[in-house]
């Protein structure tokens, strides 16, 4: 991993009109597939779920440090499951720029489809949708989808949408 310092120094050009040095700060979208764990309740389980799908849905799921993974410990699993699933069913979806919308629209249509797509071959290869999953235009809503099988492109790759895969683990 690089420190800021020494990417800043590498992405310090010149300007022939001035002859000195101009350094830029720069954010990269790397792509990702971003895992988080939940093995205790951090405040409780109210924090812990405001958390998870403010991670999971943040941006409507476009962005490269979206919680596209999250794998719950056994003993927690169900309650996990049970309130994420309430609390996604009322996320609302439409205009980004008023304040009571919790999800906005993809880039476009066919961002839409193609995450659509991602999801049902998750389904038909044994993942089991929890919540969410339809679509209308480059709106769609936010999904959960349990035990996606690793071989999956859903798994394996970076969803770039409001797709959460859970997991539990012991």
């Amino acid at each position: 991993m690089m420190d800021n310092d020494k990417l800043s120094k590498l992405l310090v050009i010149r300007n022939p009109q001035f002859k000195v040095p101009i350094k830029f700060n720069v954010v990269m979208e790397l792509g990702g597939n971003a895992p988080c764990i939940v093995e205790d309740l951090v405040p409780d389980l109210e924090g812990t779920i405001a958390r998870l799908v403010h991670r999971g849905f943040y941006q409507s799921g476009q962005s490269c440090i979206h919680m596209q993974r999250l794998y719950v410990r056994g003993g927690l699993y169900k309650e996990v499951k049970d309130a994420l699933i309430t609390a996604v069913k009322k996320l609302k979806g439409g205009d980004p720029s008023q304040d009571d919308t919790s999800i906005g629209p993809m880039i476009s249509e066919s961002s839409a489809a193609t995450v659509e797509k991602g999801v049902n071959k998750a389904v038909k290869a044994a993942a089991k949708l929890l919540v969410g999953g339809k679509h209308r235009g480059a709106f769609m809503e936010p999904m959960i989808l349990e035990d996606t099988p690793f071989d999956t492109d859903a798994r394996k790759g970076e969803i770039f949408g409001l797709v959460i895969l859970l997991y539990s683990y012991k």
